[in-house]
């Protein structure tokens, strides 16, 4: 068990719910790199999740998840991601990783994607 790991799910803003009962289960079995290799039954077990297809059905969403918040890591800043190695007749490896806090000195990350004009046009000065 590692207790870095599970203080690091703790912390994060992101994600949420299953989501984030999921990572910690995945904490609660990794070493202090990360690594870890529970199988889906023990996932399905720690997690509470009544079916196997369920619980691969939530490894799915969190792997990509992390996928996307890897694209990112300024928005998604102090969140803990996982990778799967798939390793044939053999139980998956898991990989966390850890998308360290953005520095407080550097400007904030924009908020807002939206691409609605704001109103405002730039004027011909000539």
């Amino acid at each position: 068990m590692s207790l870095i790991w599970m203080t690091r799910v703790f912390d994060a803003p992101e994600p949420r719910q299953s989501d984030r009962l999921l990572l910690l289960a995945l904490a609660d079995n990794a070493n202090d790199a990360g690594v870890c290799w529970p199988s889906v039954p023990t996932l399905q077990r720690k997690c509470g999740i009544e079916t196997r297809r369920g619980t691969e059905k939530l490894l799915a969403r969190v792997v990509d998840w992390s996928k996307r918040a890897a694209e990112d890591p300024a928005r998604y800043a102090g969140c803990v991601l996982v990778h799967i190695e798939e390793r044939p007749g053999r139980s998956n490896r898991y990989h966390l990783a850890f998308l360290p806090p953005r520095d407080p000195t550097e400007a904030p990350a924009p908020t807002s994607t939206d691409p609605r004009p704001t109103g405002r046009t730039e004027r011909p000065d000539g």
